[in-house]
């Protein structure tokens, strides 16, 4: 089974633990707040595995961009990895670079996570 954005459900982890327990199947769930699982994890005690996924790091950058530097371009490393300071780590970004895509990740990351997850009810401006 598979599960989507699960930390939006209410009371999730009871939930999950239950299906476990009850049907003994695999259950595969995901969230683009990881502290909601972390959180959680007590009443999956010995039935999970959290799997962070993080931003690229340098090399991996340079291996979304396709970009290999040989020994004799390694004058160029120092621009890259500047570049890559400006850039970021978010694949998505990393291949387009549409800021349009970072504004909405932000706003999806104040409005859905941050505010959801700790019972905001005002929100910021």
């Amino acid at each position: 089974m598979f599960f989507d954005e699960i930390t939006y459900k209410k009371d999730f982890h009871v939930q999950l633990k239950n299906i476990y327990d009850l049907y003994n199947a695999k259950v595969f769930v995901s969230s683009s707040s990881a502290s909601g699982l972390k959180d959680q994890k007590a009443y999956l005690t010995g039935r999970h595995r959290i799997t962070e996924i993080l931003p690229l790091d340098f090399d991996e950058f340079l291996s979304f961009r396709k970009i290999t530097i040989k020994k004799a371009d390694k004058h160029l490393l120092k621009a890259y990895f500047e570049e890559y300071m400006e850039i970021g780590g978010i694949p998505e970004y990393v291949l387009t670079q549409e800021i349009e895509y970072l504004k909405q990740l932000v706003d999806d990351i104040i409005y859905k996570d941050i505010i959801a997850m700790h019972n905001i009810r005002e929100k910021i401006q």
